[in-house]
């Protein structure tokens, strides 16, 4: 299934795509936080497009397990395709809490909006020095135990493709995502529990398109974003927030009916 709203090429347009099946508490797949993200857009975000692929791949995208995480770029594709300039994509976890003005500003500024995610949530370094392959960093000949590159979050990243830099950087991004049947994407596991990332153990894995884009950022000398937005439950009316990540949220069927109810999601289980 496909949920779209395509009204004008002109505005932006929030992209995702949700195929990765889960068992997550009380529902079963990912497809409810493509339907939890249309909810929260329909409500809080009107003036946006939307194309979000439930449980299936865009036309003509390799599984994940062949090309990990290839279907970001394949769903950016596929706005682009249909006209669309300002493309934002955002992981299916996500939804908005708030009218996310502070991101148009800066992309009507940048061009583009990365996410800075330097570190993860044990105070852990979140870098291409722990995230990333052997194959990888001999790629682009870079010395591990000295790269100091911080990692974005590829789960919120959008680009304006009505810039001549934005389209350079792009074309050198899918085509580094592409060459050697994706090598650079692969392998489609995150971790390196048995070393399939890399033959260094303290090498903690791989996160495929945002370990590529990350590089590939600081290469361009591209900035990255680090606004006020709240990811968690507890902070979700924060004035700060803008939206939300959180798989495992609500934690109940009675707290979601519950909330749909007061309407802060307007939708249903039927939906």
């Amino acid at each position: 299934m496909i949920h779209e709203k395509i009204t004008d090429i002109n505005k932006y347009i929030v992209v995702s795509c949700a195929v990765n099946k889960k068992d997550f508490v009380w529902w079963e797949d990912y497809s409810f936080y493509i339907k939890r993200l249309k909810a929260s857009m329909d409500f809080l975000v009107k003036d946006f497009d939307y194309i979000l692929f439930d449980e299936e791949y865009p036309e003509g995208c390799p599984p994940h397990e062949d090309a990990p995480c290839y279907f970001k770029i394949s769903s950016m594709k596929n706005a682009l395709e249909k006209g669309y300039k300002k493309i934002i994509w955002l992981d299916s976890a996500f939804f908005f809490v708030k009218y996310p003005q502070i991101l148009i500003d800066y992309i009507d500024e940048n061009e583009y909006c990365f996410y800075l995610d330097p570190v993860l949530s044990n105070g852990e370094p979140h870098d291409i020095k722990h995230f990333t392959t052997d194959y990888f960093i001999e790629r682009f000949s870079l010395d591990r135990n000295t790269v100091d590159i911080p990692l974005i979050s590829s789960g919120i990243h959008a680009f304006d493709f009505s810039s001549t830099k934005v389209c350079d950087f792009w074309e050198e991004y899918t085509k580094a995502a592409e060459e050697n049947d994706y090598a650079l994407l692969k392998p489609s596991s995150k971790n390196n529990d048995e070393n399939e990332c890399s033959t260094e153990s303290w090498v903690k894995g791989h996160r495929h398109d945002q370990s590529l884009l990350s590089f590939l950022i600081y290469r361009n000398g591209l900035k990255t974003f680090n606004p006020p937005m709240i990811n968690g439950v507890p902070n979700m009316h924060s004035p700060d927030a803008i939206w939300i990540q959180n798989e495992k949220w609500p934690p109940s069927k009675n707290v979601f009916l519950s909330l749909t109810r007061q309407r802060i999601f307007p939708f249903t289980e039927e939906q």
